[in-house]
């Protein structure tokens, strides 16, 4: 069977997690992945809230749920089977990141679609200050989570108001790779 992207979010509540603390569980899923034949690439962890977002490539969202089980015994509060975006950029280390989680609704999105916005919005990010780095789309459930650059949260939310969408949530993240 052949691997898909996995991205999950674990909900593990505030004060409940250092960005030390994800580093070591994330070195441990590294070691567990093979056994299920996952590659865990990126974490991004917002250590006020608590909340920790993972990209994998997996055979299965069970898979990718397995290495979390074996390694401390919880699983993500979400997964969902995504896809990325066909352009990622770098950050350019000048701003904070943010993880954002559109909800646009089943069925009314799919990777394509989510890409050609994106790129007609990338005047309109520059103008306040955002650089959208990459995303990644639940065309099932419509569910877009999107990574950015930016200042402050003032900006993100001023980008959502121009462009007229408006993130379900969005945490300050810290990433690890």
């Amino acid at each position: 069977m052949g691997k898909r992207l996995f991205f999950d979010v674990h909900r593990l509540g505030k004060g409940k997690v250092t960005v030390a603390e994800m580093e070591k569980g994330h070195l441990l899923d590294l070691e567990k992945q093979g056994k299920h034949g996952v590659n865990y690439r990126a974490y991004w962890v917002n250590v006020t809230d608590g909340n920790v977002y993972c990209l994998a490539e997996s055979p299965s969202a069970e898979a990718a749920s397995a290495v979390h089980r074996d390694v401390d015994g919880t699983v993500a509060d979400q997964i969902w089977a995504v896809s990325e975006a066909p352009e990622v950029i770098p950050p350019k280390g000048t701003g904070n990141l943010y993880m954002e989680t559109l909800e646009m609704g089943p069925g009314k999105v799919n990777a394509g679609e989510f890409a050609a916005l994106q790129k007609k919005q990338i005047p309109v990010a520059a103008e306040h200050g955002v650089t959208v780095l990459n995303h990644w789309v639940d065309a099932t459930t419509g569910t877009v989570h999107r990574l950015v650059e930016a200042s402050d949260p003032d900006a993100v939310r001023k980008f959502h108001k121009a462009t007229g969408l408006s993130a379900a949530s969005f945490d300050e993240v810290v990433y690890g790779k």
